[in-house]
């Protein structure tokens, strides 16, 4: 670990820790942070997601509209402006075949689906629409909000997609959801008949489990209405849970490492 460099802080101070148990292995482990201790320089990358949970705001940033490709198109839905793309069938559209709506997973964007589109709407004879969840891509990302309609909650973006398939007028369309973006687009399944049916692709969903540790049985009528009614909340709850339910500390650490490696030059997500 001697000939590892890096500017980023937080990742001096990881290495240099590693290096302290690599040498004297794990039993002075402790010490090593007395012997070493963080500064605030070192740890600020890491805590101050915990501490300000909206950056302030960037400047000198481009318009999204700027960076926007060919193929690129923008649509006002639910107060955002939401940037999709459109693949077409190169025989022309198939009377009665749906189109595909596809929802990227978490840090991605349409751009996740550039590879595929065209090919899928060769293959189903219909439009292929991938657009950007807020607050990725270069749909808008709201600083402020009202009415309690939080755009980066799960609801609001099950909510989303489902207008968007209105504002794009469409009939009959199949939701194809990858890792995050799977229980958004199996929640936004349920909410219209329009929808016709329902990919997932490494779908990041977890199921209730019981108290002996396995998943409930879906045939469970009981425990599947107890979990739907403790799902639910009020537009307050869901607020003052933002950006995410206080009780999962463990997906605030990893915005706050993914805060962190983003920083160290040449790496980037």
């Amino acid at each position: 670990m001697n000939g590892l460099e890096t500017d980023n802080p937080t990742v001096a101070f990881a290495l240099r820790t590693l290096q302290k148990w690599a040498q004297d292995g794990p039993e002075p482990f402790a010490r090593a942070f007395v012997e070493n201790p963080p500064t605030w320089e070192d740890l600020e990358p890491l805590l101050s997601p915990l501490l300000e949970p909206f950056p302030p705001p960037l400047t000198g940033v481009r318009d999204p509209i700027e960076l926007a490709g060919p193929d690129s198109r923008f649509v006002r839905v639910a107060g955002v402006k939401v940037h999709y793309t459109q693949a077409l069938p190169k025989e022309g559209l198939r009377p009665g075949s749906p189109a595909l709506v596809l929802l990227h997973g978490f840090n991605g964007c349409t751009f996740s689906w550039r590879h595929v589109m065209q090919p899928l709407a060769d293959a189903v004879g219909g439009r292929v629409i991938a657009f950007d969840r807020p607050p990725f891509g270069l749909s808008e990302r709201p600083g402020t909000w009202s009415d309690g309609k939080n755009p980066y909650s799960a609801s609001y973006a099950v909510n989303l997609t489902t207008d968007l398939t209105r504002a794009l007028g469409l009939g009959r369309y199949v939701l194809v959801g990858h890792s995050a973006g799977a229980p958004i687009a199996a929640a936004a399944c349920g909410q219209s008949d329009r929808c016709k049916g329902l990919v997932l692709v490494a779908p990041a969903v977890s199921l209730p489990k019981n108290s002996e540790g396995t998943p409930n049985n879906r045939d469970d009528k009981k425990d599947s209405n107890k979990n739907a009614a403790a799902s639910e909340q009020s537009p307050e709850e869901e607020e003052r849970q933002w950006p995410m339910p206080a009780d999962n500390f463990g997906q605030i650490l990893r915005i706050a490492y993914t805060s962190a490696i983003i920083r160290v030059p040449g790496v980037g997500i």
